[in-house]
């Protein structure tokens, strides 16, 4: 029987989660349960042990991929904390679960682990004034950066507008650069949009409409065009390692989901799913190392596999996380699912609300 663990430590409790591992479940009469019984048949066995981060309301919590144990983590709720992982404003967890970055209110804190002492901190980054609100991306994929985007959005009431209240020492309206490390945050101003990072965490790419998918550096210096479109750009990109796919407008209300390689000079686009309407083909995620790509085609979920055709998969949200290339993991009416590209699905805690950004 799985139990649910609340932790009797605060410390212990974030610890165990960003380093990602966790103490056997408690059997007793007053833990919550999935209502499965020991033994019973729990669907294929998870191909990732990667632990997955969620919510269930306003609370954070950790479970291993194979769903035997949950562990909540005794963070004060913020803003957001409930909300499914796709926007700007949902907290995020770094790659090696380490980082959590998320808003109380309109201020940026960082909850980080020092992974020798087991001694965690949260510390309040960005204290912005009213009127002042923020969006932050993902982690980097192989660090500890972070980018943050300030906006003024206060109301001047008639007549001429007032200045914009005024930053932080060091923060300026635009994109500014976290380091989750040092724990601290460099102004960014040649850095102008946000879509995804490259692999290696060098930079962060943008679509830019009418020019193409340009690269901005984390350290300032020039943009770099990466692949041209003049068109409609690179909609709902999705970057894995060097991999890209995108949803690419066909004419005026055609589309179709497209793959290719970034690394490879000359390379072309190959298309990964049938050619269809628009509004109908949606929200390309691609696995961590084959070219599979899940998507929502007539408000279905595919998985689509170019030549090899595609099949439709469990109901799942527009931004499933794949755990493996063989499985994803999301947050539906049924709770926190497992599913298997074959279509088999495990329902790893009922009581689930939304996925934390990875």
């Amino acid at each position: 029987m799985r139990a649910r663990l609340a932790p009797l430590v605060p410390a212990l409790a974030l610890t165990f989660a960003a380093l990602g591992c966790a103490p056997e479940p408690i059997d007793d009469e007053g833990a919550d349960t999935d209502g499965t019984d020991e033994g019973a048949d729990t669907g294929p066995e998870p191909s990732s042990e990667t632990p997955i981060y969620y919510s269930v309301g306003e609370a954070l919590w950790r479970i291993e991929a194979d769903g035997a144990t949950a562990l909540g983590l005794t963070i004060d709720p913020p803003a957001g904390w409930g909300s499914n992982g796709t926007g700007t404003h949902t907290p995020t967890v770094s790659a090696d679960g380490s980082r959590l970055a998320y808003l109380r209110g309109e201020d940026l804190w960082i909850a980080s682990v020092d992974t020798d002492s087991l001694e965690v901190d949260e510390t309040l980054l960005i204290d912005l004034p009213d009127g002042a609100r923020m969006a932050f991306s993902e982690w980097s994929p192989v660090g500890h950066d972070l980018i943050v985007f300030i906006v003024d959005l206060s109301d001047g009431g008639p007549g001429e507008p007032p200045p914009p209240p005024e930053l932080p020492e060091g923060l300026i309206y635009g994109a500014n650069v976290v380091d989750g490390d040092a724990l601290t945050v460099t102004a960014a101003a040649h850095i102008l949009g946000y879509h995804e990072w490259l692999a290696d965490g060098s930079a962060v790419v943008h679509n830019r409409f009418g020019e193409g998918l340009v690269a901005y550096p984390l350290v300032e210096g020039p943009s770099e065009l990466l692949l041209a479109n003049e068109s409609f750009g690179f909609s709902q990109l999705d970057i894995v390692g060097s991999r890209m796919v995108w949803t690419q407008l066909i004419g005026d209300e055609a589309a179709q989901i497209y793959l290719i390689d970034l690394e490879l000079d000359g390379a072309t686009s190959v298309a990964m799913s049938p050619l269809g309407d628009f509004a109908q083909i949606q929200w390309p995620r691609l696995a961590p190392s084959t070219d599979r790509v899940v998507a929502r085609i007539d408000e279905h979920t595919h998985l689509c596999e170019g030549e090899a055709g595609e099949q439709e998969l469990p109901a799942l949200s527009r931004r499933p996380h794949w755990l493996s290339d063989e499985q994803l993991v999301d947050v539906t009416e049924a709770g926190l699912v497992r599913v298997d590209i074959d279509g088999d699905l495990t329902v790893l805690d009922a009581a689930a609300t939304g996925l934390v950004r990875l």
